[in-house]
Parts: C-alpha cells; structure tokens; sequence
C-alpha cells in the first residue's frame, strides 16, 4: 500500500512553512501559492524547509534582493471560464495594464546570470520549474548568450531556434531527451555522456549543432536584471545594480519595460535569443481578437498579466496571478504501464496499443491510475491528424522502456485507495483505539454474501456473546460469526464510537458499505501486462479536452466520495515531458473539472 503522509507531519511541515506568517492579504496570496510545495518539502529536515521558505518569502514579500543561482518558487498561473470574465479596467483603479503573450512549445527555464558557483557554465545555470537543473553545456550554440548576458534571473523557455510550434517542439526534446537529465541530487550529467551526445551526428558536427536541431532561449519574464545603464560593464558592477521584479503583486508595466530593453540588447548583439511576442490589450475586443489569433495559429492558447493601480498608487492583488486561456487542458501525467498486443513480447513501439496515465496523490506519496488512453496509431477511432503523432511518441516511449528496467511496485487499484482512506479515517477518529491495519484483514476476510453492516448489525445484536461467550470460536459456527469474534475489537471500537460521535460513526458505516461495489468496480481494471518503473518518472503531456468530475470513478485509483474523481472526456497522449519532474497538482484540475463540470449542468 502507498505511504501516507499523516496529517501530524502535514501540520508539521506547514508549520515550519507558514509559523511566523501573518494575516496580511500578501501572506495570504503567498501561502496559497505555496501551499503545494508541502508533499515536495515533507521529507526535509525542518531547517532546510525553513531555510527554503523564508528565502522565498523574502524574495517575494519583503522586497529582498534575491540571489543569483538559488533556484526560486513559481507561482502558479490562474484559469478562467472565458474571456468574458477577465475585467480590463474598472472604476476603484486609476491604471489597469493588461498585457498579452503567445504559449510558446518548448521547456521553461529559469536562468540566472551573474556570479555564482556554478556547475557547468561559468555564471549561468538553469532549473525547471521542479528546480530540476539543466546541464548547459549540452547547449554550445547558447553559449556566447550566456558569456555576455545582463545579469538576471529570466523566466525564459528552450525552443527551436529555426521552426515553430509542434515542429520546434520535437526538435527541443531531441537536445534534451529523457535520459540526458541529471539525476536527482547531481548538478548535470557525466563527462562521458556529454562526450557521446556531442558527438552524434544527427543533430551536431565539430561539436556545434545543425540548423535543424539549433536551441534559442524565448524570455516570457524577469524575476531580477541588474540596470541597463550597466549591462556593458563587468559582471560584479552589473550585480551591484540588480534590481528585483517579483514582489507580490509584480508590476508588469516595469517588467516589460525591462524585457524591451534586453530584446533590444540581444538583437543587436545577434544573440541565440530573443523576447516573446507581446501585446498590451486595452479592450475586452482586444482581448478577445489576440486570444483567437493564438488559437488559429494551433497554439496551446494564449496567457495573460495584469497591474492593476489603486487611488494610493498601490497596487491591487486581486490581478496578481497571470491568467492562462486554452483551447484545451494539458495535464501532465506518469505513464504507469502499458497494454501490449502480444503479452508474452517484450513493449516494443509496434506491440504497445495502451498506456495507463497516472497523478501524484500527496496525501498518499503514490501514483495513482487516472486514465487509460490510445497509443496504437492504427487504433479505433484515431482521426488521421493524430496519427503520426501517436506514431512518434510510441516510439519514443518504446526506445525509454527499452533503457529502464521494468517496475516492480505493484499499480493501486480503486480498492487499494478505498483502503487507504479507510485507514486514515479510522486513524483521524479513533485514534489508538483501533488498528487501521486490522481493517484491511477484516475486509479481505468478510465471507461472500456478506457485508460489513450486516455483520456489524449482528455483533450490535449479539455482543455479549461475542465478548463474553463462546460465539465463533467453535469450528460448527458460520463464517460471519467467526470472522467477527476475530475481529471484534473493530466492532467494539465502532460501537462505543457511536456514543460519542453518531455523525461521524454513521460516516463510517455508510463508507464501509461501499465494500462490495467499490470490490465489483475495481476488479473491471485490468492491470498491464507491463509496469513501468517510476524511480525516474516518465512524464507525458496529454492534450485533455472536457476535464470534468465524474459520475463514476475509474476502475483503478480514483475514488467518487472524495472528489467526485476525475472524468477525462477526451484525451490524446501528446509528448514526453523530460523536464517534468511531476504531474499536474490537484488543485490546478480541480480548478479546470469544477469550471467544466459547472458549464455542463448549466447547458442542461
């Protein structure tokens, strides 16, 4: 079973995070944003989370200059229903700057510029938005970009330098494909595989890369860059100048004021980057007619920032976040198993049909399965534009389980969290009074034709018997009798509960009456003929269009009575996701199944 993160280290560790905060709005807006990082920090030494936290709060919050090389937090971006909702101006504020960006195809990268101990390059270093770092000598065409650079911290992202979109895409994941990332703990990756991906005449020759297969670096944001007025002096003159952009809420306007500057620097140095296309919206119209020239360009969508000034000069939080518009959701998930169409062949692209995709719970430190979705291109009802899509990552997945060993940690099963949560419910109500362990014996050991009520309805009848006679103990009594005088110490502790908490006691009841459903609906699952080992999780972006609640919970992982589980309308397996060291949080598709789910019962 999966580990469970209790809600003692929960409280721990939000402790340590959030002890010393007040109750300010910006304290508030802030921990909302960190909020997620409590799994993530959970298995650090106390001072390691408060180190970690109070930088970030510092950076953001105290308008602290932030130092160069620290990888920094980042702030989740906000989605809405529809345009419509997002308000461009209104009467509490003097000033509203609302300023447009396309969703670019590539990774995100912070990169930090300046002096600092850094690994690969000297004063440079880039991390995912997981701190992930990357190794940038894998990179030589970026790397006259990096030697003269302003000092900053960019929130920049990795493209193809010579083709757009899906097609530059794919070239990015050729530079930096799965098994060419450091490993967690180590700063890049050895000498030796350095040496054999140079070499590779495909994508380089003389160490340099081929047009085709040429990165740039597309800067969407800064965190810090030092002053223009400096960007020609020396590297310790520029940092003496740095200046913070991060402070909650972020002012755009100096952002982008900024960001014209540096696109000005690197074109006339004809550098190996350049800044995203921007528009400043005035209008709803605007916003509009920008928003629908992204989606007809095939663009992922288009994403949004606003300033908003109040009468004081302040100002407003409530335009903080950045604001995402999509045609359709990416969810990001683990690839946890393949179908095979021959079971006793090993997964090679052409005997793989279906992959099981999976989330992150962090109340259980596990994966569980989401979603089944296609990956045979000559599959049923596969419409012909998506063919030599799924042809390619097929493929692509196939050459990565080639390399990995197969998994060994068994896949949970609908029944498997039904246990779990059986088990932090009796652990967060009754304590040391009963063992949640027992619970999951005594569930396998209900005999067929019975249920736990009932049985429990027998002890309640019968509980003296049970406690002080002789009722099961004997070989000639039924199985239900015996399986509850073995057990009779969770019966007892259910019963006595009742007394003190009969909301909560007939919570419990209700839930374990599920047991024989939820036992049917999980054991319509059928598990892959292959596991795919999750030490190094295996990420792949599926393009999700209809991302609701569900009525009925799929048949391994997720449950109805929690969530409400997740129902995936229509998702296509899109791309690995190498810079991804997780899958989508909870709260980003609760966010997008609640808008949806709302939106299908208004329509009825």
């Amino acid at each position: 079973m999966g580990k469970f993160i209790s809600p003692e280290v929960r409280g721990r560790v939000a402790k340590v995070m959030f002890g010393q905060f007040e109750n300010s709005p910006r304290e508030r807006v802030f921990r909302g944003e960190m909020e997620r990082y409590i799994p993530e920090l959970s298995s650090l030494y106390d001072e390691v989370i408060a180190e970690r936290i109070n930088y970030w709060r510092s950076v953001f919050l105290e308008n602290v200059l932030p130092t160069i090389g620290t990888p920094i937090a980042s702030l989740n971006p906000a989605f809405v229903e529809s345009i419509e909702s997002i308000a461009m101006g209104g009467k509490k504020f003097t000033e509203v700057y609302n300023r447009g960006s396309m969703k670019e195809n590539g990774y995100r990268m912070q990169l930090h510029i300046g002096p600092h101990d850094s690994p690969a390059i000297p004063d440079a270093s880039g991390f995912t938005r997981q701190f992930t770092p990357y190794d940038l000598r894998m990179f030589p065409e970026l790397h006259e970009l990096f030697a003269v650079s302003p000092v900053m911290i960019g929130d920049s992202e990795l493209i193809s330098a010579n083709f757009d979109h899906l097609n530059g895409f794919s070239r990015v994941k050729k530079r930096a494909p799965q098994g060419l990332w450091p490993k967690r703990g180590s700063d890049g990756i050895t000498d030796e595989q350095l040496a054999a991906y140079l070499a590779n005449p495909v994508m380089f020759k003389d160490g340099m890369p081929h047009h085709d297969f040429e990165m740039a670096l597309s800067f969407h944001g800064l965190l810090a860059i030092s002053h223009p007025d400096t960007w020609n002096s020396s590297r310790e003159e520029q940092l003496s100048s740095l200046e913070s952009l991060m402070s909650i809420p972020m002012d755009y306007r100096q952002v982008d004021k900024r960001l014209d500057q540096l696109a000005g620097f690197l074109k006339d140095r004809d550098l190996n980057a350049r800044v995203v296309e921007r528009q400043v919206l005035v209008s709803q119209r605007d916003l509009k007619t920008y928003v629908q020239a992204q989606f007809d360009k095939d663009l992922e969508g288009a994403v949004i920032v606003r300033t908003a000034v109040l009468p004081d000069g302040s100002l407003s939080l409530d335009h903080h976040k950045t604001i995402k518009l999509k045609k359709y959701d990416p969810v990001d998930m683990i690839l946890l198993g393949v179908h095979l169409k021959d079971r006793s062949l090993p997964p090679t692209a052409d005997n793989i049909k279906e992959g099981v995709f999976g989330l992150y719970d962090d109340n259980y430190a596990c994966y569980l399965p989401a979603c089944k979705a296609n990956l045979d291109p000559d599959g049923v009802q596969v419409p012909k534009d998506r063919k030599p899509i799924i042809r390619e990552l097929r493929q692509e997945i196939a050459d990565i389980l080639a390399e990995k060993e197969e998994g060994t940690e068994p896949i949970y099963t609908l029944y498997d969290v039904y246990v779990m949560q059986a088990k932090w419910k009796l652990n967060n109500y009754l304590g040391d009074q009963i063992d949640p362990e027992a619970v999951e014996a005594l569930f396998d050991a209900i005999p067929k034709g019975q249920t736990f009520p009932k049985l429990f309805e027998r002890y309640q009848a019968k509980q003296e018997e049970y406690e002080f006679g002789e009722l099961g103990t004997k070989a000639s009594h039924t199985k239900g009798d015996k399986v509850i005088q073995e057990y009779k110490g969770v019966f007892k502790a259910l019963r006595e509960f009742e007394e003190v908490d009969p909301r909560r006691h007939k919570e419990l009841t209700d839930y374990f009456a599920k047991l024989p459903e939820i036992r049917n609906t999980s054991a319509k699952f059928v598990k892959p003929a292959y596991v795919v080992d999750t030490t190094e999780p295996l990420i792949v972006e599926l393009k999700v269009f209809g991302l609701e609640w569900g009525l009925n919970p799929f048949a391994a992982g997720f449950h109805s009575w929690g969530m409400d589980s997740y129902h995936f309308n229509n998702k296509y397996p899109e791309q690995t996701r190498p810079d991804k060291g997780t899958t989508t949080d909870y709260k980003t598709l609760n966010e997008t199944a609640k808008r949806n789910t709302f939106k299908a019962k208004e329509s009825k």
